[in-house]
């Protein structure tokens, strides 16, 4: 079962790969989410559409495939998409009081009182967006 402080450094881990894979490759990486834990993350309108797609490619059991869109500074942007297919990810992404522990939803409140990073399920989707490349 998840733990606070399992939170914590998961919280931890998470920015660090983000920060060390962008910085390998020259890019801005950052995570999106129709449903984000920190406001940061959240979807513009235009990424929403996308996260619908990819739904939609889901629940028609098709394979999902990234999307590249050429940005007007003459950069571009990816998109590619993240399938839940680790029940781990549930310990802190699953619904309340089944594969989320109250103490951990009591701690991700604590710390990012906005959250809806919740009530996912194994194949629900997340999307990772790489840019200005």
């Amino acid at each position: 079962m998840a733990s606070a402080a399992a939170l914590a450094s998961s919280t931890r881990q998470s920015r660090w790969i983000t920060s060390a894979i962008g910085d390998t490759n020259g890019v801005q990486l950052r995570r999106i989410s129709h449903k984000p834990r920190n406001p940061a993350a959240a979807a513009s309108p235009a990424e929403l559409q996308l996260i619908s797609q990819y739904q939609d490619q889901l629940k028609a059991g098709q394979p999902l495939a990234p999307a590249a869109f050429a940005l007007t500074n003459g950069n571009a942007v990816f998109y590619a998409p993240i399938i839940i297919t680790n029940e781990l990810c549930l310990k802190c992404h699953g619904r309340p009081d089944q594969e989320l522990a109250m103490d951990v939803l009591v701690a991700i409140r604590q710390k990012f009182p906005s959250d809806t990073a919740i009530d996912f399920k194994l194949g629900g989707t997340l999307v990772e967006q790489a840019q200005d490349f």
